[in-house]
C-alpha cells in the first residue's frame, strides 16, 4: 500500500512525500495550482470564493498535463532503462499547459494578469519545475524497482548518495 503525505509548512509551502510510489495527477495538478493561483489570507468572502474556484479550474487543467508527463516518463523508462540519467525536461509540454491555465484564468478576477507575458513567463517556470521535478520522481522510483540495474545505480550514486558513515 502506498502511502502519501502532504502538509502544509509556513508561508503556504506545501511538502508531498510518498513511501511507495509517485504522486498521482491531481495532486500534483492541485498543488500547481495552489502556486500558481494562491488563495491568500487576506481575501476574504466572495473573493476568496472566486480565488478558490480558480483555483479548482486551474487544477483541472493541470491534470491531465501532470498525467501527461508522467505517463510519458515511464514510458520511455519501461522501453529503456537507461534513460533514467536522461536529466528532465519538460519543454515539450510547457506550451500546452500554460495556454490551457491562461485560458482557465479568462473571465475571473485575476485574467489581465494571466494574460501578461511576464505573468506567463513565471507559469511557466512553475509548471516546469512541478513538472521536471515529476520526472526525477518517476526516475527515482523506477531505480527502486530495478535496484540492481546498472542505470539504477548510477542515478542513486548521482542524486540519492548514501549519508557519510553509512
Amino acid at each position: 500500500m502506498v502511502s502519501r503525505v502532504s502538509a502544509y509548512m509556513p508561508g503556504g509551502q506545501r511538502i508531498m512525500a510518498t513511501d511507495g510510489g509517485s504522486h498521482p495527477p491531481d495532486v500534483w495538478a492541485q498543488v500547481t495550482a495552489e502556486h500558481i493561483a494562491p488563495v491568500l489570507p487576506d481575501m476574504s468572502g466572495n473573493q476568496r470564493k472566486l480565488a478558490l474556484a480558480l483555483q479548482l479550474k486551474i487544477a483541472d487543467v493541470l491534470e491531465p498535463h501532470h498525467k501527461r508527463v508522467q505517463d510519458d516518463e515511464k514510458g520511455r523508462l519501461t522501453a529503456d532503462t537507461a534513460h533514467i540519467m536522461v536529466p528532465p525536461d519538460p519543454e515539450a509540454y510547457l506550451d500546452k499547459a500554460v495556454a490551457d491555465v491562461v485560458a482557465a484564468a479568462a473571465g475571473s478576477l485575476w485574467e489581465a494578469n494571466f494574460q501578461k507575458p511576464e505573468f506567463q513567463s513565471l507559469i511557466r517556470l512553475e509548471i516546469g519545475t512541478h513538472f521536471a521535478t515529476a520526472q526525477h520522481i518517476e526516475k527515482s522510483w523506477h531505480a527502486d524497482r530495478n535496484p540492481a540495474h546498472p542505470a539504477a545505480i548510477e542515478f542513486r550514486t548521482q542524486h540519492h548518495p548514501a549519508p557519510v558513515g553509512v
